[in-house]
């Protein structure tokens, strides 16, 4: 899938509106003048539609905007100033004059990142003679204000400058180390994440670095290609009053991602240029080989319908079939791509006569009546036209079909009923053969990646284009069971959603688990440390509008399972009768946790509730597995208050996580199976002991494992 099919599709479900820039030959970015034409109202928001001089909007004018409205600053100081050069994002400031005395830490970082951007000796040689004053100095020295460790922008410059300079770095990763500790702002935290992996440079040290700041890092060369291009562009756009430093590297990513994407917005004339396209994509179709050569069949409308999504599909994921139009006039076999607006229309003609130029147009009359109403969605028409006659084309009715209004262009596929090509299988010497992989596991958290490795026990590593995978092979009554385990360092659907179509590119999973820890409500049914699969998703989004509960905005989305994962969680009863022993403590590997705590709310029906639930527990020796509804938010939710209100609402949601509803979508777009396997780690209102994540973790992967061995993946083979 296209970037910007895969963004389209993730716009219509995370409330994006698509906004645009205009870049120049010089790379940089000048917005056009905007002219508001008319406002829609969609999930009850209103938005402004752009028009830029009567062309399509394109891509992220407004967030150019911003980014460059904190540019300004940068100016003003010279470190950052030169960070915004290295980034290529601003012009390089003057020399500095030379100074006497002792340096201080940000006059010997700026003398690093001068070398990296202007190759300047003697900053270097003040810079490497400066670098045994840093490595010597006490850090985090109790009741002394922090200086260069305290610094998250100066700690990465620092790291630029020693990797110019080729200096040994194992005294800044330490302190790194030791800073990311003691940090607790999450954006600081990403800057560090971001400064060990230029020092580390390996793979595994850039999964843990943001989307926005890997495609950051791109733009200064670091890294070959812009990964997760989704989730960054979200960082983008929803980024609000920006800091000096981070309008820097917001206008880096912008950078990366508009060198190596096609900004436009997809046209009509996209579908004509595909629909042409169709002879060369067919010429290597491998269909009824024999002896080296074979036929690809043409035989009605319906073939040349199958090729044209074929064609169409992977670009515009909206393609479908329109099978009726108000008038009862047209094929069931016609396409449409609702985002475009476009109907195609799909002409199978066997036989040239007199007469079919005339049919064929008054046919295309009919359809385009029928189809381009005032109360339609579509306003375009493009015939396809299949034709065994070559002199077709010459056929004086299609200049009167071109002329008809709403009709773009005609297209016509002439040739005989076979189209033959030649079959050549590519063998490239070294290249290894795609591996089937029956189940993939997201998970999110450290813990939660250690768990499944600890049950799961990988014996091989599968090195994909985006990601990592840890490789395991179970057994199963029904034969082997290839797992992939990945690990996506950053919370939320959004990233989610992305390991989640990096994870499909790499791999093709027949079946995705997202594996981890949720936060339960009080209930009878379930408590701390039993498993919750889900058995529907809820993608619950909280706007805030102001200040208390009341003041919140809910918008609700998802739906049902997949058929093959609904067919899982019915049979979950009977599967459990096979897998014993999952969830006694050898299976789980992990002591539980005491019951201690205290409520943290004054609401007197939910700490009963909380009581009764931990009363049940207590009674208990093992932890339990069930099926229920999952809500997923881009929000930790911990308010007894807000969870009770949009209970009202969505009825039967037992818990809350940050991820399964990003994967669900893209899953269902994709027609994979996905589940949500979540130990309970919370209950909201209750103050437990930490060690609850720990033990939740471990309750997950042990009943993941034990689904897994009982083959109840291998229902469909890969």
């Amino acid at each position: 899938m296209s970037f910007l099919a895969e963004f389209s599709a993730c716009a219509n479900t995370h409330n994006y509106f698509v906004l645009s820039i205009d870049r120049e030959k010089s790379g940089a970015f000048t917005p056009r003048s905007r002219v508001v034409r008319e406002y829609v109202s969609w999930k009850n928001r209103t938005y402004k539609v752009v028009s830029m001089n009567q062309q399509p909007p394109l891509l992220l004018d407004l967030v150019h905007e911003r980014i460059v409205a904190g540019l300004d600053d940068a100016i003003g100081s010279r470190l950052l100033h030169l960070l915004g050069a290295w980034f290529g994002v601003l012009e390089p400031p003057g020399a500095r004059e030379s100074h006497s005395g002792i340096p201080s830490f940000s006059d010997i970082v700026e003398a690093g990142l001068e070398f990296a951007v202007f190759g300047n000796e003697r900053a270097k040689s003040s810079f490497v003679s400066s670098i045994p004053r840093l490595r010597g100095r006490s850090y985090f020295t109790p009741n002394q204000p922090q200086g260069l460790e305290g610094d998250p922008v100066a700690l990465f410059a620092l790291a630029v400058g020693l990797v110019a300079v080729n200096e040994n770095t194992d005294w800044l990763l330490r302190l790194l180390d030791e800073a990311l500790l003691r940090e607790k702002d999450d954006m600081r935290r990403e800057l560090l994440v971001l400064a060990n992996a230029v020092l580390k440079g390996s793979v595994s040290s850039w999964n843990d670095v943001a989307p926005l700041l890997k495609l950051a890092a791109q733009s200064a060369g670091l890294l070959d290609d812009s990964p997760q291009q989704v989730a960054a562009l979200s960082e983008l756009y929803y980024a609000k009053n920006l800091s000096v430093e981070w309008a820097i590297f917001h206008a880096a990513a912008l950078k990366a991602l508009a060198s190596c994407v096609d900004l436009q917005l997809p046209r009509v004339e996209k579908v004509v240029a595909l629909m042409r396209s169709i002879p060369d994509a067919m010429g290597l179709w491998p269909v009824d080989v024999e002896e080296g050569s074979g036929f690809w069949v043409v035989q009605d409308a319906q073939g040349v319908q199958r090729l044209a999504w074929t064609v169409l599909r992977p670009v515009f994921p909206g393609t479908r079939i329109i099978e009726n139009i108000p008038s009862k006039v047209g094929s069931r076999n016609n396409l449409c791509i609702p985002q475009l607006g476009v109907v195609l229309g799909i002409h199978y003609i066997p036989e040239y006569t007199n007469s079919t130029g005339d049919k064929l147009l008054e046919n295309i009359k009919a359809e385009v009546k029928g189809y381009l109403t005032e109360k339609s969605l579509y306003h375009a028409y493009v015939p396809l036209l299949w034709s065994e006659n070559p002199e077709f084309e010459a056929e004086p009715a299609l200049s009167l079909v071109r002329c008809l209004p709403g009709v773009v262009d005609v297209v016509v596929l002439s040739g005989p009923n076979t189209v033959e090509i030649v079959y050549e299988p590519i063998e490239t010497e070294g290249t290894k053969p795609m591996q089937d992989f029956h189940v993939g596991i997201i998970t999110m958290k450290e813990e939660e990646f250690e768990a499944v490795l600890d049950k799961f026990e990988p014996d091989s590593e599968h090195e994909g284009k985006r990601r990592s995978y840890e490789v395991s092979i179970i057994k199963t009554p029904k034969g082997p069971c290839r797992v992939a385990i990945t690990r996506c360092a950053q919370q939320g659907n959004l990233f989610a959603q992305a390991a989640a179509s990096e994870m499909i590119g790499d791999i093709s999973p027949s079946f995705i688990l997202v594996v981890g820890i949720a936060g339960g409500v009080p209930t009878v049914d379930f408590c701390l440390g039993d498993v919750l699969v889900s058995s529907s998703c809820v993608d619950l989004t909280i706007e805030d509008t102001g200040s208390g509960v009341g003041k919140r905005r809910f918008d609700a989305s998802g739906g049902l399972l997949h058929t093959s994962a609904t067919r899982v969680v019915e049979r979950l009863k009977s599967i459990e009768r096979r897998a014993t022993g999952w969830n006694d403590a050898g299976s789980i590997a992990c002591p539980r946790p005491d019951l201690t705590g205290s409520f943290t709310t004054e609401n007197t029906d939910w700490n009963e509730g909380i009581s009764e639930a931990l009363t049940r527990l207590e009674q208990r020796t093992a932890p339990i597995a069930t099926a229920k509804k999952i809500a997923s938010s881009d929000r930790l939710v911990k308010d007894p208050e807000l969870i009770s209100q949009w209970r009202t609402v969505l009825k039967g949601v037992s818990a809350v996580e940050m991820e399964f509803a990003g994967v669900y979508v893209l899953c269902q777009r994709e027609d994979i199976p996905v589940l949500a396997i979540r130990g309970i780690s919370d209950v909201v209102g209750w103050e437990r002991d930490e060690a609850w994540t720990l033990y939740a973790c471990h309750t997950a992967a042990a009943y993941v494992r034990a689904l897994t061995q009982q083959g109840v993946f291998l229902t469909e083979q890969p």
